[in-house]
This record gives C-alpha cells, sequence and structure tokens, in this order.
C-alpha cells in the first residue's frame, strides 16, 4: 500500500490501520492489535474516541456537498477509485497532519490532501470540557464517468 505524505507525520500513523470506523495497531509482524482511543503526534496525544466529536459546518450533509462541489472529474480514469484521507483536526478546527491511504495512483493522492487543506473550519472536538485534537478517516471515491459516445 503506498502512502502520500504531506507536512510532518509521525511514524506512528504508519502503524495504524482504519478498519471499519476504528484504528487499529498494526505491529511490525502485520498483526492487529486492540483498537487505540488515543496516539501520539509529534508528542501531543491526539483522540479518535471523544465525548462530542469534531463536526464539519453544517454536519455531514454539508460535508457531503462541500466534496460534491470541490472533486474535480477526471475523465481519464478507467474504474472507481477509493481513497481515504486520514487527518487530525486540531484544537482550533483546521486539518493537519494528512495523510492520502490507498491507491493514489493518477495524483488523486495530492489531490486528497489539497481537498483537505483547504476545507473550512471545523468545530473542533471536546473531552473533559476541552478541545482536543481528533484523528478522522474519509473515505472520498473517484467515480469513473463513462464517456458519451457520439
Amino acid at each position: 500500500m503506498f502512502l502520500a505524505f504531506h507536512n510532518k507525520v509521525a511514524a506512528q500513523i504508519d502503524t495504524l490501520k482504519f478498519i471499519d470506523g476504528t484504528y487499529y495497531v498494526v505491529d511490525t509482524d502485520g498483526k492487529l492489535l486492540s483498537p487505540r482511543k488515543t496516539f501520539s503526534v509529534d508528542g501531543e496525544e491526539v483522540f479518535v474516541f471523544v465525548e462530542l466529536p469534531t463536526e464539519f459546518p453544517g454536519g455531514k450533509n454539508a460535508l457531503t456537498n462541500w466534496l460534491a462541489k470541490n472533486i474535480k472529474p477526471d475523465l481519464n480514469l478507467t474504474k472507481d477509485l477509493t481513497i481515504n484521507a486520514i487527518f487530525t483536526i486540531n484544537t482550533k478546527g483546521f486539518p493537519t497532519s494528512i495523510v492520502a491511504q490507498g491507491d493514489t495512483a493518477n495524483g488523486k493522492g495530492r489531490e486528497v490532501i489539497k481537498l483537505i487543506e483547504n476545507m473550512p473550519r471545523w468545530k473542533p472536538a471536546l473531552q473533559g470540557g476541552k478541545t482536543v485534537k481528533m484523528r478522522l478517516a474519509l473515505p472520498i471515491t473517484f467515480s469513473k464517468i463513462e464517456k458519451s459516445k457520439k
């Protein structure tokens, strides 16, 4: 699996695997270990599960609409392509530590990273009444567009 990295990404991120909405630690032999609620990035605690999760402005429907508006169609795709954008929403609501994971061919990994970088400010997560960093995984699918026959 190829990872496209952006900015500083702690090596520990490479040892996380996102499966069905949960992060798992993967040991050096590829064995899945127990799910994690927090982990460290650049020496700071980042949450995966919190009391009040981070939220895109306007909620899930607004996020879907924003993605639809900002993803550029690609007539050259030969098949549907899904890339997991894995990123942290910091305590100020901005995406950081962005990783594009999956089939990042054709520059789609870089496109996903730019897409996440340009997102509007999110509502930060809360844990114990304090704003905290929260790690998210967002699958983004680029659909093959059938070329019309003339």
